[in-house]
């Protein structure tokens, strides 16, 4: 385990007040999740509390339990990340107050664990605070629309145009579904009726015999995180397959998406999503990407990056009165949580 402060630091350590039986010298925002858990466990009867709420030495003797409580009950995305480590630091704190030298070592895989949440925390905050850079460069996702149907108006009237058709095609993929990060990046087209494979890092999109299409996504920025918390819960572990045609009611439009990648294919035949227009069809790679976004949204003076792409589209959608089941779903097919998309 890490290092922590509060207990490997003698001076620290040898200050934390201990062998309190009741709440008076807690801080307040502690005796606010102790009553929470007190709460909680006289509905569940799952073993005998004290009378009065002031009472903390019922938490050492069930600790395990709560523990349980707070790991199972204050998870994202239904709770911030900071509410699940505020009530493991709770815990932590009150252990400490029962008997710090009984319980140091006990609550050390807690400090750990709230420690490695509040990185989180800084981690998206900084991800998501849009700097100075962006907030010029921030583009509302109505003008991204509005520029995507400019685009599809000028590749209906030069069809076989390669430049128009992958640039249009950029545009829908950030528009009519949520917006991924670099995924679409090195995406390969699968037409064979079984699944493509899983044993690679390349990422598919999917079309089947019938002519549906679905998003595979073997490898990105969270998919080994995604694997290795599968592993540890014990949980089988299963790549992300978005039907496109799985539409988030007044948000996708996966039907009309997969039309438009029907058509681009029709013009332009490749093996990549996105395809080089001067290289004969090879892989679009990032630099040429990000001088895409730069050609698009030239004419109003604007250059977002992807992230800032999906800040935008966050933006507009978790301000449009959505219900929480829909954010949610937005959240799963962007590879984030509903409280990371908050902080944005």
């Amino acid at each position: 385990m890490s290092r922590v402060q509060k207990l490997d630091e003698p001076a620290i350590f040898d200050n934390i007040q201990t062998g309190l039986k009741t709440t008076s010298t807690l801080p307040k925002s502690n005796v606010q999740q102790l009553n929470s858990w007190f709460n909680h466990f006289k509905l569940t009867k799952e073993f005998r509390l004290p009378r009065s709420k002031t009472n903390i030495e019922w938490v050492g003797t069930f600790y395990e339990k709560i523990h349980q409580y707070i790991i199972e009950t204050y998870r994202p995305p239904t709770y911030k990340y900071s509410t699940l480590r505020f009530h493991l630091e709770a815990l932590a704190n009150i252990l400490l107050a029962i008997d710090k030298n009984k319980y140091k070592e006990i609550t050390r895989p807690m400090w750990n664990k709230a420690l490695e949440h509040q990185k989180d925390i800084d981690e998206q905050r900084k991800e998501n605070k849009l700097s100075d850079k962006e907030v010029i460069n921030f583009v509302c996702y109505p003008d991204m629309v509005k520029i995507r149907d400019d685009y599809h108006n000028k590749w209906t009237q030069k069809p076989k145009d390669k430049k128009l058709n992958i640039y249009h095609l950029i545009l829908a993929l950030n528009t009519y579904i949520p917006p991924l990060r670099l995924t679409l990046i090195g995406m390969e087209f699968w037409t064979e009726e079984i699944q493509p494979p899983a044993d690679v890092e390349t990422n598919y999109m999917w079309i089947k015999p019938d002519g549906r299409m679905v998003m595979v996504i073997n490898h990105d920025k969270i998919e080994n995180k995604r694997q290795a918390f599968a592993e540890k819960k014990g949980h089988e572990y299963k790549r992300q397959m978005f039907d496109l045609d799985d539409e988030i009611p007044g948000v996708t439009n996966g039907m009309r998406l997969q039309g438009l990648i029907k058509e681009s294919l029709k013009y332009f035949k490749r093996d990549y999503v996105l395809a080089g227009v001067r290289t004969m069809g090879s892989q679009m790679g990032k630099t040429s990407y990000d001088k895409a976004l730069e050609t698009i949204f030239k004419p109003i003076g604007k250059k977002p990056t992807q992230n800032l792409i999906r800040k935008s589209y966050v933006n507009h959608f978790y301000n449009s009165g959505l219900n929480m089941k829909s954010l949610e779903k937005i959240a799963l097919r962007m590879r984030h949580s509903v409280s990371i998309a908050m902080l944005s």
